[in-house]
């Protein structure tokens, strides 16, 4: 018996081996993907800096304003890829895959851990067997590949990293501790006081890391150990997860309406549709991870309707049934099947941020990189039970790994370039407003106006209106007064990414001399789009542009006060001052320019991030004007 138990771990070991290698080189198709939605605001700045400045400016960008935390963790690995690999795609892409599998690792070794329910080998064999197929399933799900391919959410992959060696750690500890062996407590200590801070660190969602420990907790431990175990239990959990959940409760609830109700400004849905629609949206994530055909994936999902009450659709409310009947079903299997129970709840306490209150976008398939492990784990333990001849499970096993991977691969290959990835996600998704304007941008540039036109004339909103004076410029050369007033006449809704990307679009063909129009015109075409809804960040970036544009006419009061409007809107940035700064002193103005550039060296100096860069460009245009 104990040569066959031998037998198999080698077995294991090689199968493991040989997923770990198949699924890098499945995705070895997409490294050479395109950059998208935050990878441009967040990454391509990166990728312009001097790497042999890396000290300079590795304190400017190592926290991002991107989250409360700044994510340093996450931008720290961006740097490495900076400094030695400049900005080939191939490489940042690839450091995505090896996070990847080593997190593929740790949910082998995280399952293998729960999953033994005794000392016996045939215990040892069958967790072992079930770790493989779940940390195959895991990886080689297709669905998957728009996070790991979706090069700035490598910070939900190391969120997810240090979450999964947190519980691995927790697990491990807790075990030592029933079994009253030594070094329990210290790996219980590594879980909370580092991988956790890690996970934090990396992306927000690291907070939940202590709910997911105390489900562990509550599930397979229920506070077994001596009295002084579960006394340190206890204050862990009290420190760790009851005292800021109520503090973080509290805030929210103090600040309900700047940290929550503010941000539907913007938004084409309201905070109660919102939380209809995400019981629709969870379901739509269990259809993706139990259908993965490329049909149910993409990547633009603002396509999906939103609910406007329990019956407008009546999926709503047939969602929410779905869901709860999940939730009673975990509570009554607790007991007699722990590992399906610990992965229902796992899936839900993922999505406690991104699928609940705040107003994010609706759905993006990267939320599931934590929480389909979950989903996984309970349908995985869940054939295990049903299917009690070894044999049979690894005939499922294999196929199921089979199909993922061939549907893994062909999904990498979409990502292999921009022409294929757009054509992918068109054909997932034709009514997707993002999708159809960068589409129809794509065409325009291409000198292929006919086609986009055709595209942009399928919506009737701000976004499209603005985008078909782009493709205008881009065909003419030129607007006419008489164009831009007749789309700032018929704007109406909110201004969404769509609207705000072609604004900017129209704004630098103007401003580098590619498109002639008024810059009156342009002016009232941003009053127009400012009457509607719009987001402060968006606002402050059109400002800018306005600013630019009357700094351009030889408008500097105007320019000037525009930026004072920017720092208003965002008042921990200086960089609308230190640009308000430059142009006084270029227009003979040192006296006023000093006044601005103080202000700005006083919001420098609360600042968490260092802009050496502008203070000293400044400093030399005052030295050298004082002389």
């Amino acid at each position: 018996l104990m040569g066959r138990v031998r037998n198999m771990n080698r077995i294991v070991g090689l199968v493991l081996f040989g997923i770990l290698f198949l699924c890098g080189a499945l995705y070895m198709k997409g490294l050479n993907g395109p950059l998208l939605l935050d990878d441009i605001s967040v990454l391509v700045p990166l990728m312009e800096l001097d790497p042999t400045q890396w000290r300079l400016w590795i304190s400017d960008q190592l926290i991002t304003n991107r989250g409360a935390l700044g994510r340093p963790v996450s931008m720290a690995s961006f740097f490495f890829n900076v400094v030695n690999h400049g900005d080939d795609i191939r490489y940042w892409n690839g450091v995505n895959v090896f996070l990847h599998l080593a997190t593929g690792l740790l949910v082998f070794w995280l399952t293998l851990f729960l999953a033994r329910n005794g000392d016996s080998d045939k215990e040892l064999v069958r967790a072992r067997w079930l770790a493989l197929l779940l940390a195959g399933v895991w990886m080689l799900h297709p669905i998957h590949v728009s996070t790991v391919l979706y090069t700035v959410q490598r910070m939900a992959q190391l969120s997810t990293l240090f979450i999964m060696a947190g519980l691995l750690a927790y697990v491990a500890g807790r075990q030592r501790q029933v079994r009253q062996e030594r070094g329990g407590g210290l790996l219980i200590g590594l879980a909370f006081l580092l991988c956790f801070p890690l996970a934090v660190l990396s992306k927000e969602n690291g907070v939940l890391f202590p709910v997911f420990a105390a489900l562990v907790e509550a599930i397979f431990f229920r506070l077994q150990g001596n009295a002084g175990t579960r006394r340190a239990l206890l204050a862990l959990f009290t420190v760790f997860l009851l005292l800021p959940a109520i503090a973080g409760i509290v805030l929210v609830a103090l600040q309900f309406e700047t940290r929550v109700l503010a941000g539907y400004i913007s938004r084409d849905f309201t905070l109660p549709e919102r939380v209809l629609t995400e019981f629709r949206v969870l379901v739509f994530y269990l259809y993706q991870l139990l259908v993965p055909v490329p049909g149910n994936m993409g990547f633009f999902h603002d396509d999906f309707p939103v609910s406007k009450g329990l019956l407008a659709p009546v999926t709503t409310l047939l969602s929410m049934i779905l869901l709860l009947a999940l939730l009673v079903m975990a509570w009554l299997l607790r007991r007699t099947a722990p590992l399906v129970s610990f992965g229902l709840f796992f899936f839900f306490v993922a999505h406690l941020l991104e699928s609940t209150i705040f107003p994010l976008e609706l759905v993006f398939e990267h939320r599931n990189y934590l929480a389909s492990y979950g989903i996984l784990l309970a349908l995985c333990a869940g054939l295990f039970r049903l299917l009690q001849r070894p044999r049979i499970r690894v005939a499922a096993g294999t196929a199921v790994l089979l199909v993922l991977s061939f549907l893994t691969g062909v999904r990498a290959s979409t990502w292999g370039s921009y022409e294929a990835f757009y054509s992918f996600v068109y054909t997932a998704h034709p009514y997707s407003k993002r999708v159809v304007t960068i589409f129809a941008n794509t065409n325009a540039e291409a000198g292929q106006f006919q086609e986009a036109f055709r595209l942009l004339d399928r919506f009737d909103d701000a976004g499209f209106s603005i985008n078909r004076l782009y493709v205008m410029c881009q065909r003419d050369g030129f607007l006419s007064d008489e164009s831009i007033h007749k789309v700032a006449g018929s704007l109406k809704g909110i201004v969404e990414h769509h609207a705000v990307n072609g604004l900017f679009k129209l704004a630098n063909l103007g401003l580098d001399d590619q498109c002639v129009f008024s810059s009156t015109a342009w002016q009232g075409l941003l009053d127009a789009v400012f009457r509607l809804p719009v987001s402060a960040n968006n606002k402050g970036n059109l400002m800018m542009y306005r600013a630019h544009f009357y700094q351009r006419e030889g408008e500097l009061e105007n320019a000037i006060s525009t930026l004072e409007e920017v720092y208003e809107l965002t008042p921990d940035s200086p960089i609308p001052l230190f640009l308000a700064t430059e142009w006084l002193l270029a227009a003979g103005d040192p006296e006023r320019a000093q006044v601005i550039y103080e202000e700005a060296i006083a919001v420098v100096a609360d600042s968490r991030k260092n802009y050496a860069e502008y203070t000293g460009r400044i400093d030399v245009l005052l030295d050298t004007g004082s002389r």
